[in-house]
């Protein structure tokens, strides 16, 4: 994998709402991109090379196939939350 990008950061993440750096991005959904992360830091870096040379078509796809919004991310979050109190 193609690290040379993770400490660059992101002024402002559309989803959590702060400072992020790209390893968090690239990594933010067990393992994978964020579904955002095309949008998010095109213009900063050269995102779509970077997609397509360390993930399939395939996989770019299902990345792009699976943005959540800012409360699909929370409400995710306090699901998980609620079940590990049980």
């Amino acid at each position: 994998m193609n690290t040379k990008y993770d400490d660059k950061i992101l002024p402002r993440c559309r989803k959590l709402g702060h400072e992020i750096n790209f390893r968090y991005c690239r990594t933010a959904e067990n393992g994978l991109p964020c579904g955002d992360i095309a949008g998010c830091w095109k213009g900063v870096l050269d995102i779509e090379n970077f997609l397509s040379d360390a993930y399939s078509k395939n996989e770019v796809g299902k990345i792009s196939d699976r943005k959540m919004s800012r409360m699909d991310i929370i409400s995710e979050q306090v699901r998980k939350a609620r079940e590990g109190r049980k």
